[in-house]
């Protein structure tokens, strides 16, 4: 494969030792200029016809990312002549539309071969500043729309130490201002009418992993929620349920892995649902232990159930009894229900569905009542003979 740029960088290298020695002559401008474009139209039908003649992906995105590379190079080279001594106003002249011509060609390359444009090299220095400014803007705009919301202060301040750390960085990459762009769009669409702060913290979240805001203190500040939501929980399998649920919210967002704020590391999505898994499997194999040994200490056999002579309805408001007049002492109705199904059978019913047992314990008629009345007062009056 043949390196393209090896005469316009002759051609940029002779133009600045001439503006330099200062024998550059204004009434070479144009020439210069003629031959700049012509060498550049040149290099463009080279792109296209090596894309054609070469089938390696692998090759293509490493020839691709060689020549960005030298561009990149070449725009840097001539703008630093622009910037460091005045210079008449035709060689400024000439300057600017040498980097406009070479900061053309780097377009071409990424709105025609957008495959192999390698997205984390580095701008060039002539478009930092604008870019910078950008970043000032975006800035502005979200601390504007969400600073006097119910917002966690905490949560805005993530996305807007993030901005600052890029407007002071050195260098700025592709991707990186891609990233930005796309955060801003997706931070400013969310809708603030309804103040309330579990909602906005929900959408803002939302936007930061779909927009792949992957920094650590992103990270630990999605998992102080997670182990908040956790702490609540009074029971094992309430917060297997809960870290279930945190699963497939994560899971089902669209996270675009292609743009990232840190370009090594995983994505947001990646790191979250990885870490969830982990406390998922720790969670079930710990319940596993709780309750195998049981079984097994106890001498209780694995199927063992009670057997009760009451239909699910009456077992259910029996139950339900017990708990409202504090006989039964849990607290979680939902895992006394759960219990429940799992360890006794009625007449009808050897297995008794958790959802059926749950809908007739919130929901008891009349003649479920009375005939729990009628077995409740059947034990009174064998009290009474006893």
């Amino acid at each position: 494969m043949v390196y393209e740029l090896a005469n316009i960088e002759s051609k940029v290298s002779h133009t600045i030792r001439q503006i330099e020695l200062k024998q550059h002559k204004d009434s070479d401008t144009n020439k210069v200029k003629e031959a700049f474009l012509i060498e550049c139209q040149r290099i463009k039908l080279a792109f296209k016809q090596e894309v054609i003649a070469v089938e390696e992906e692998r090759v293509l995105k490493r020839y691709f990312s060689f020549h960005q590379r030298g561009i990149s190079d070449l725009i840097n080279c001539c703008y630093c002549i622009l910037t460091i001594n005045p210079k008449s106003a035709r060689t400024n002249l000439l300057l600017r539309e040498m980097v406009s011509i070479l900061t053309n060609l780097l377009q071409f390359i990424r709105d025609h071969f957008p495959t192999y444009f390698d997205i984390n090299g580095n701008l060039p220095e002539n478009e930092i500043g604008l870019i910078r400014l950008e970043l000032v803007n975006h800035a502005e705009a979200i601390s504007a729309k969400f600073e006097h919301t119910s917002l966690d202060p905490t949560l805005l301040n993530l996305v807007l130490d993030a901005n600052k750390h890029a407007q002071l960085a050195p260098t700025l990459s592709f991707g990186i201002v891609q990233f930005f762009n796309s955060l801003n769009v997706a931070l400013l669409a969310i809708d603030c009418s309804i103040d309330d702060p579990a909602f906005l913290m929900q959408d803002f979240c939302r936007a930061l992993i779909n927009s792949n805001f992957n920094t650590n203190e992103f990270y630990e500040y999605y998992l102080t929620l997670v182990n908040k939501s956790l702490s609540k929980c009074e029971t094992l399998s309430d917060r297997i349920d809960q870290l279930a649920y945190f699963y497939k919210v994560c899971n089902q967002m669209h996270c675009d892995s292609h743009l990232k704020f840190n370009a090594d590391a995983p994505s947001i999505q990646t790191q979250l649902l990885e870490w969830i898994t982990q406390e998922l499997d720790y969670l079930k194999q710990k319940r596993q232990l709780q309750i195998a040994p049981l079984s097994k200490v106890e001498g209780i056999i694995d199927d063992f159930k009670l057997n009760f002579d009451l239909s699910v309805s009456h077992l259910a408001y029996l139950f339900k009894s017990f708990t409202e007049t504090g006989v039964i002492q849990n607290k979680n109705t939902s895992e006394l229900i759960r219990f429940l199904t799992k360890f006794v059978k009625t007449k009808k019913s050897e297995a008794v569905s958790y959802e059926s047992f749950r809908i007739k314990y919130y929901n008891a008629e009349s003649g479920t009542k009375d005939a729990v009345k009628k077995t409740l007062q059947s034990l009174i009056n064998y009290m009474n003979k006893n």
